[in-house]
């Protein structure tokens, strides 16, 4: 089965735990027994973002984590792993996935999506498709910014603009401080947030427009989408605190 190695740890000295995402969407956990010390079995020690064949056998004690028979590269990216601003880029798109998947409770399937990201770095569009990863999500969570007008004088902005993660707006530079936008940046943030993002190709982004992007896309989805989890949480806790206990029905007929 085809998967990705989303996180590995430690297990006692010489074994690994690695999770993977695999191709139907679902995340396994599994048991790589002496992978440190067999570098034979397991040459790439889980490191290389990479699409691995990955092969289980139950444990012997019959529990859920498997025990990994074999691992084989499919297909590695290099690139990505030669530059520790992407390797760390690569990540926070692992760690976003897998936090979807635990707190958010959805099963959605990433697989193919993280998989179009890793090719992107084939031909040298590996930022690009980081972002509109990371702002598609922001479509997905229903975490939508203002980035037409201003947030203050509520006039159309047609320059470099300022952009505020708490307030999720948009200003004139000399309207409110906030995270410096590119106009490109901000064009290429509505284009994706727009229906029409998978018909027409996005603005061509210079370095410039990718460091504003990287200031601002993960920062706000994670902000803003712990802000709504706070929220609906506690109005939860409230929906349940007032709920009428078994003991108080019964007493009430």
């Amino acid at each position: 089965m085809k998967a990705l190695v989303i996180r590995k740890r430690d297990f006692g000295e010489s074994d690994l735990i690695v999770e993977f995402l695999c191709e139907t969407g679902a995340l396994h956990s599994g048991f790589a027994a002496s992978a440190k010390r067999s570098r034979r079995r397991f040459p790439h020690q889980f490191f290389l973002p990479a699409i691995y064949n990955v092969e289980w056998t139950r444990s012997a004690q019959g529990g859920q984590l498997k025990r990994i028979a074999s691992c084989e590269l499919d297909q590695a990216f290099p690139k990505i792993a030669d530059h520790i601003e992407d390797y760390a880029r690569w990540a926070s798109l692992l760690e976003w996935m897998a936090r979807s998947h635990d707190e958010l409770g959805q099963s959605l399937n990433y697989f193919e999506a993280l998989c179009g990201v890793l090719h992107s770095s084939e031909s040298n569009q590996f930022h690009t498709a980081y972002h509109r990863f990371l702002i598609e999500e922001m479509r997905r969570h229903g975490v939508n910014p203002d980035l037409k007008d201003c947030g203050s004088c509520h006039k159309a902005i047609h320059a470099e603009s300022n952009f505020s993660v708490l307030e999720a707006k948009v200003f004139h530079t000399d309207c409110r401080p906030g995270w410096r936008l590119t106009l490109k940046a901000r064009d290429f943030f509505c284009h994706v947030l727009s229906d029409e993002s998978r018909i027409e190709d996005p603005p061509f982004l210079s370095t410039e427009d990718l460091q504003c992007l990287d200031a601002t896309t993960l920062a706000f989805l994670t902000t803003q989408l712990g802000l709504e989890l706070k929220s609906q949480n506690f109005l939860r806790q409230i929906a349940e605190s007032s709920l009428p206990t078994a003991r108080d029905q019964s007493a009430s007929f």
